[in-house]
C-alpha cells in the first residue's frame, strides 16, 4: 500500500548542493563554540592571573613554590635553624618549649628586641599588618571598597596623628625609642627576607599588595589600637537616644550609672535575694518616640545648630552610632572589663600570689605572644602583643603584676557651636575660631584612591554634623608613654621602683595589681598622673553620675573661666595619694571609690571596714577587709570583679 509520502523541508542555495551547505553549517557551529569557549578560558585565565575590582587573582594560590603551600610554613614545627640577620649586634640564642614558647637570650637588649620583633613577625605578621592598617585607615588597599567606612572613621578618631605625634616627640636616645627602633628592625629584617623566598601569608599572595617595612610609629598605632579597645566607648551616645525616647527620669531609673546608694554593691550584691515579681510598665513610657536617619556620609557640612538641643544630640547620636556599626568587632568598647587580685599571708604559706584575667576579646590568633627576654640588666617573662617590644604581664625575678580595665568614662562627646556664615569655624571661650584641617588619600584596591578632610576642634575630631557638629575628645586623643613605662617595670625589682615607672602612664585607664618576692602585695592605680615623672602616680576619679553629649565649655562671665554645659552634673573632682612617706588604706575598687590618707597606727592585725566606718574611707566604699599599713607603703585591697 501506498500512503502519503512524509514532509521534508530542504533549504538550498540557488543552484547550490544541500548536503554541502549542510556540512558547511556544522563546521560553522563548531567553529563558533570553539572561539567561545576560547573567550571564556582567556577570561577565567586573566582573572586568575590579574584580577578584577575586589577579586583578587586566585591563580597566585595555585604557584607550587610561592603559593598556598608556601602560607604555611609559619605552622611547621620550629627546628634548629642559624640566622643571619642584619641589625644584630652580637649572637642571640632562641629556644622554644614543647608548647612553642619562646626564651631569647641576648647580650644587648636591643638584639633582645630586635629578636623579639624576628619572632613576632615570623608568627604572627598577618595579625601585625592588619592591625596597623586598621589604625592608619589602610585595610581598604588590602580588602577593597568595602573596608573604607573603617578607614574613613580610623582617620578621622585620629590613633595615627596621636602616634606620630608621640614618636615625633620621644627622645631617640631614650630606653623607649631605642627598644622601637631595634623591634623595627628586627620585624624589616624577617620582611626582607619574606621577599627574598616569596613565602607570603596567602592573604598578601592573593591580594598582590605586600607589607611595607615596619616603623616606630607602626608600633605606636597598634599601642592606640589598644587603647582603642579598652577606652573608646558609645555610651553617652546610647543615653541620648534613650533620654529622648524615655526621657531622664526613667532612663536613669532603668539604666542607672552607678547603683543606689542603698545598694551594698561593690562590685555587686551579696545577697540574700527574694523575687518581687515583675512591675508593669507605665503607659506614658513609650509614649515618646524618636526617629533618627544619620545622613549616608556623616562628616559633610550641614546645616549650622545650636549645641545641647534634645533632637540635635539625637540626629548626632544616631550618626556616630552608624559610623562605629561599620568597625570591626571589639574596636568599641561594649564588653566586660577584667578580673586581677593579690594575696599575702598565711593563705599563701607567708608569700605573695597574683592572678590577672584579662577580659579581651577571643580571636585566632591570640591578642598575646608569650616569651621570655634575658639580656643584661633584663629578665622578664609573660605576654608581649605583637607588634609591640617589651612584656605587657608577667614577672621578673622579684616581682609580678598584671592589669585590669578601669570602669570609667574615657570618652566625652562634644556639640560644638557652629555657623553658616561662618564656614569652617567654631565658637569657643567667647570667639570664633578656625578648625585646624587634616588631609589623607585612602587607598583602596580595584577602585580610585578616596579623599578625606578630617576638622579638628580644641576638643577633637568632628565626627559628624548630622543633628549637630559633634566632636569626640577621649583618652586615645592623649600622647601616653606606655612602653617606657612597661620597659621601666620589666627591670623594677620592688614596690618603689614599680611605683615610680607608673608615674607617666595615662592611656588607656589601667588598674595595676603588684606582688613580690618579699610577700608584699598592692593595687596601686586606677588612673593616671598629669605630670611625668612626679610622685603623683594615681589619681582617683569618680564618675559622671549620667553620660551625656558635653557641650563646650562657656566662659563665666564673673569668673572668665570656662565652664561646661550640660544636661546632668559633671564629673566631681579627683582626689589623689600623692608622696611615697604617706601610708594609704583603700577600700575595694568598686565604682565611685577613692583612695584617702589614713592616720598611721600601729595595730599588726587586719580591720574590717565598713563603708564610711573606717577612717579616711569614702562612704561609697562598702565593706572591705584591709591589712593595716606597714612604713611608707600601700594597704590596698583587690581590684575586684569587673574592675
Amino acid at each position: 500500500m501506498e500512503g502519503p509520502a512524509r514532509a521534508a523541508l530542504v533549504i538550498t542555495r540557488s543552484g547550490g548542493d544541500p548536503i554541502i551547505a549542510a556540512g558547511r553549517g556544522r563546521l560553522a557551529g563548531r567553529a563558533v563554540h570553539g572561539l567561545i569557549a576560547l573567550c571564556a578560558s582567556g577570561a577565567v585565565l586573566a582573572l586568575l592571573a590579574f584580577g578584577y575590582g575586589p577579586v583578587p587573582a586566585l591563580g597566585r594560590a595555585l604557584d607550587p613554590g610561592r603559593g598556598a603551600w608556601a602560607s604555611a610554613a609559619g605552622g611547621l614545627p620550629v627546628r634548629s635553624l642559624t640566622l643571619a640577620l642584619r641589625g644584630l649586634g652580637h649572637p642571640v640564642a632562641v629556644t622554644f618549649t614543647g608548647h612553642g614558647v619562646p626564651s631569647i637570650r641576648a647580650s644587648g637588649q636591643d638584639d633582645a628586641f630586635l629578636a623579639l620583633g624576628y619572632l613576632h613577625a615570623s608568627f604572627r605578621l598577618t595579625e601585625m599588618d592588619l592591625e596597623r592598617r586598621l589604625g592608619e585607615g589602610r585595610v581598604a588597599q588590602l580588602a577593597g571598597p568595602a573596608a573604607l567606612p573603617s578607614d574613613e572613621f580610623e582617620l578621622r578618631l585620629g590613633l595615627l596623628r596621636t602616634a606620630q605625634a608621640e614618636w615625633a616627640g620621644m627622645p631617640r636616645s631614650g630606653p623607649a625609642a631605642q627598644a622601637l627602633l631595634a623591634y623595627s628592625r628586627g620585624v624589616n629584617d624577617y620582611l626582607a627576607q619574606a621577599r627574598a623566598d616569596g613565602h607570603w601569608p596567602a592573604i598578601f599572595g592573593l591580594t598582590g599588595v605586600y607589607p611595607r617595612d615596619w616603623t616606630p610609629v607602626d608600633s605606636l598605632v597598634l599601642q592606640g589600637i589598644l587603647t582603642q579597645e579598652l577606652d573608646f566607648t558609645t555610651t553617652p551616645l546610647a543615653y541620648a537616644l534613650l533620654e529622648r525616647s524615655l526621657g531622664p527620669a526613667r532612663t536613669m531609673a532603668w539604666f542607672p550609672v552607678l547603683p543606689p546608694r542603698a545598694v551594698p554593691q561593690s562590685p555587686y550584691d551579696p545577697g540574700p535575694y527574694r523575687y518581687r515579681g515583675l512591675a508593669p510598665i507605665a503607659p506614658q513610657a513609650s509614649a515618646a518616640s524618636v526617629t533618627a536617619r544619620p545622613a549616608a556620609t556623616a562628616a559633610v557640612p550641614g546645616p549650622a545648630t545650636a549645641p545641647g538641643t534634645a533632637a540635635g544630640a539625637t540626629v548626632a547620636a544616631a550618626s556616630v552610632l552608624q559610623q562605629t556599626s561599620a568597625l570591626p568587632a571589639g574596636l568599641v568598647h561594649r564588653y566586660p572589663d577584667s578580673n586581677a587580685w593579690a594575696a599575702n599571708g598565711r593563705a599563701v604559706a607567708g608569700a605573695a600570689m597574683l592572678a590577672g584575667d584579662p577580659h579581651l576579646p577571643q580571636t585566632v590568633p591570640s591578642v598575646w605572644y608569650q616569651a621570655a627576654l634575658s639580656a643584661p640588666g633584663l629578665a622578664v617573662t609573660g605576654v608581649t602583643v605583637p607588634g609591640l617590644p617589651g612584656v605587657l604581664i608577667g614577672h621578673n625575678a622579684h616581682i609580678a603584676w598584671s592589669l585590669t580595665d578601669v570602669q570609667a568614662q574615657a570618652t566625652l562627646f562634644y556639640a560644638e557651636r557652629t555657623s553658616a556664615a561662618r564656614r569652617g569655624q567654631f565658637f569657643w571661650r567667647g570667639a570664633w575660631r578656625p578648625m585646624r584641617r587634616v588631609h589623607y588619600t585612602i587607598p583602596v584596591r580595584g577602585g580610585a584612591p578616596v579623599p578625606l578632610t578630617v576638622d579638628l576642634t580644641v576638643h577633637g575630631p568632628v565626627l559628624t554634623r548630622a543633628g549637630q557638629t559633634t566632636s569626640v575628645d577621649w583618652m586615645g586623643n592623649i600622647g601616653s608613654p606606655d612602653l617606657a613605662v612597661l620597659l621601666a617595670i620589666d627591670k623594677a625589682a620592688d614596690f618603689a621602683q614599680f611605683r615610680a615607672a607608673l608615674a607617666g602612664w595615662r592611656a588607656p585607664a589601667q588598674n595595676f595589681v603588684y606582688a613580690d618576692d618579699h610577700g608584699n602585695c598592692r593595687c596601686p592605680a586606677p588612673a593616671p598622673t598629669t605630670s611625668p615623672g612626679s610622685s603623683r602616680t594615681v589619681r582617683c576619679r569618680r564618675p559622671t553620675t549620667r553620660p551625656v553629649i558635653w557641650s563646650p565649655p562657656r566662659t563665666s562671665a564673673r569668673s572668665g573661666r570656662p565652664t561646661r554645659t550640660t544636661s546632668a552634673p559633671p564629673p566631681t573632682s579627683s582626689t589623689r595619694a600623692t608622696g611615697p612617706a604617706r601610708s594609704t588604706r583603700c577600700c575595694t575598687a568598686g565604682p565611685g571609690w577613692r583612695r584617702r590618707r589614713s592616720p598611721r597606727s600601729s595595730s599588726t592585725s587586719p580591720t574590717r571596714w565598713r563603708g564610711g566606718s573606717c577612717p579616711g574611707c569614702s562612704p561609697r566604699c562598702a565593706a572591705s577587709t584591709c591589712p593595716p599599713p606597714s612604713g611608707p607603703r600601700l594597704a590596698c585591697c583587690a581590684a575586684g570583679t569587673g574592675r
